[in-house]
C-alpha cells in the first residue's frame, strides 16, 4: 500500500504536468495574436505609405515649379522650357522628372489647366492621366 506522502507526490507531479503550457501552445497563441495585429494595423501602415508617396510627389512637383520659375527669369525669349529634362540637364533641379511611382511627370507648355502658362502633374498611383488620384502641381 502507498503511504500518504507517496500519494501526495504522485498527485503533485500530475498537477504540475497539467498546469503549464507547452511551447507549441505558446507559439499558436503568439501566431493568433500576430495575425490579429496584422489585420488591425496593416491597413493603417499601408495608408500611411500611400500618403507619403503622394507627399513626396507633391514635393517633387513643387521643386519643378520653382525650377520653371527660375528658368523663366533667366530665359526671357520663351514662355517655359521645352521639356522637364532640360531643367534637369541645366541643373535647375537635382531629381529626374519621374514621380514616386516611376512614371515620367506630365508637362505641357503652353498649359491648359494651371493658369501658370504650363501644366505639371503626376499620373498618381494608378498611372492613368485624368483620374481622381492625379497629383497636380498647381493645387
Amino acid at each position: 500500500m502507498k503511504s500518504h506522502t507517496e500519494g501526495l507526490e504522485s498527485t503533485a507531479r500530475r498537477l504540475s504536468r497539467q498546469a503549464g503550457m507547452t511551447l507549441l501552445e505558446i507559439m499558436i497563441v503568439l501566431a493568433i495574436i500576430g495575425t490579429l495585429m496584422a489585420f488591425l494595423i496593416g491597413p493603417k501602415i499601408l495608408n500611411s505609405f500611400k500618403q507619403s508617396q503622394i507627399q513626396n510627389t507633391k514635393i517633387l512637383l513643387n521643386q519643378y515649379n520653382q525650377a520653371v520659375i527660375e528658368w523663366k527669369t533667366r530665359n526671357t525669349q520663351a514662355d517655359c522650357p521645352a521639356t522637364l529634362d532640360e531643367l534637369y540637364q541645366q541643373k535647375f533641379v537635382n531629381a529626374k522628372p519621374v514621380d514616386t511611382w516611376g512614371q515620367p511627370l506630365v508637362y505641357r507648355c503652353p498649359g491648359q489647366a494651371s493658369g501658370e502658362g504650363y501644366d505639371l502633374l503626376s499620373k498618381g498611383p494608378d498611372r492613368q492621366e485624368g483620374s481622381a488620384d492625379d497629383v497636380k502641381g498647381w493645387e
